[in-house]
């Protein structure tokens, strides 16, 4: 829904996508259920990694120019996810998109949506009781 058959990079901005909706929906069970539970949603920037210097063509070519000059090594890119499970400022705080140990900015409007969040989620529950698996909350 709104977005076009991926190619590698849709594939990944996809999943980023789909990231934020299933948090927003799971954020708000969890305070449904009066849990004390924190969900947030990090960007750890461009890391450098080996899924860094994956693909071909272009986009490796482009990897390896970013890689040079605006990645981050592995500690460096882990400090958001580590502030996001430690901070105290963020107790309570739970639904928080976060970059550079900061709140950030969701630039994508669909990830607003409160419709694409539920259809995720409920995709997300199908495919999991179709392998055989329980998901509640």
């Amino acid at each position: 829904r709104g977005m076009r058959k991926p190619g590698a990079l849709q594939g990944y901005g996809n999943t980023k996508l789909y990231n934020l909706l299933f948090a927003a929906v799971l954020q708000r069970r969890l305070r449904g259920e009066q849990s004390r539970v924190d969900v947030f949603t990090v960007h750890p920037g461009l890391v450098k990694t080996d899924f860094l210097m994956k693909g071909a063509g272009f986009v490796l070519a482009l990897n390896r120019l970013l890689g040079l000059f605006i990645a981050v090594d592995v500690p460096k890119g882990a400090q958001t996810g580590v502030w996001a499970c430690t901070a105290n400022e963020l107790s309570g705080r739970g639904g928080l998109f976060l970059v550079n140990s900061k709140e950030g900015r969701i630039r994508n409007p669909l990830a607003h949506n409160e419709q694409a969040q539920h259809e995720l989620w409920d995709v997300s529950e199908r495919l999991l009781q179709e392998c055989g698996k329980d998901f509640v909350l």
